[in-house]
């Protein structure tokens, strides 16, 4: 376990990290793997949750009807923010269509690749899932965030970084996953990963996050849900696999899954083949627990 003075010292430059550089976010659950590495990662982790624009200072995640949605600091407005202008601006939503109109400024239109843009001291971004269209609001005053004190998790142990082989699927393989709000999306999925973990012979199926396919993302679930990490799953990465199929997972850096934090996230869950009956007693335990 890492001393206090360590400890701080690795809080602090993450902190200043965070401030001055926004890939940040960018976390690299794949790279090379020391104890130390895996410390200084889950510092990074934890810096990441409490950024202003991080997990724990999300606020509000309305969804936009067809037509007109006023946002504003207002009591009048369908999209309340915590201060500044009563009025910042209309949303207007035509099918997939949104153009703000603020009170102070030009109409333009909003997709979700737009940075986040400020009312008041909320941030404001526009995401899409499926034919739902709507706005993730951040407040750095929110209450979760002020009053997180950390992250607690298993000891790390070298036995929980494994070897796997990556098992091709079919070309244009896909897999079913269900969200947290009641959808169900189909992720692109290069095949099975199989692996060995305590004696047992397991297999995990990874999907491609991102159109950018440059690492496996694996949301699964095992023995410890519920217990002593998050109910619901959690999520790791790897990097793709070498040229003879190789793979390496480090549940270590196993980690909680948005909604573990916030009531206003859209998580996709473990599809069935990902939920494992063997407790995998490695990386994040549940936040809920923590403290």
């Amino acid at each position: 376990m890492m001393s206090r003075m360590i400890r701080a010292t690795l809080l602090a430059a993450a902190a200043l990290s965070a401030a001055s550089s926004p890939a940040l976010a960018q976390l690299d659950p794949a790279a090379p793997h020391t104890g130390g590495e895996t410390a200084a990662w889950r510092v990074k982790r934890e810096a990441e949750l409490k950024a202003d624009q991080g997990w724990l200072a999300v606020s509000g995640l309305p969804w936009l009807k067809e037509g007109e949605t006023r946002l504003g600091s207002g009591p009048d407005n369908e999209v309340r923010v915590a201060d500044g202008p009563a009025l910042y601006g209309v949303l207007v939503r035509t099918g997939n269509k949104v153009e703000l109109r603020p009170a102070e400024g030009s109409p333009r239109v909003l997709t979700p690749a737009d940075p986040p843009f400020k009312a008041g001291r909320t941030f404001v971004q526009l995401i899409r899932r499926s034919d739902l269209i709507g706005l993730r609001l951040w407040d750095p005053g929110n209450a979760r965030k002020l009053a997180f004190h950390g992250l607690e998790w298993y000891e790390v142990k070298p036995q929980y970084r494994v070897r796997g082989r990556l098992i091709p699927g079919e070309p244009g393989k896909t897999v079913r996953v269900a969200n947290v709000i009641g959808q169900v999306n189909d992720y692109p999925s290069p095949g099975v990963v199989r692996f060995e973990l305590e004696g047992r012979a397991l297999e995990l199926t990874p999907v491609y996050e991102t159109s950018a396919k440059s690492e496996l993302f694996y949301i699964f679930k095992d023995g410890t849900a519920g217990k002593t990490t998050y109910a619901a799953g959690r999520f790791t990465y790897s990097e793709l696999p070498d040229k003879d199929g190789n793979v390496t997972l480090d549940f270590n850096r196993a980690y909680s899954p948005p909604c573990a934090f916030t009531d206003f996230a859209t998580c996709p869950l473990p599809p069935p083949q990902n939920r494992l009956d063997l407790a995998i007693e490695a990386g994040e335990k549940d936040p809920h627990r923590a403290h």
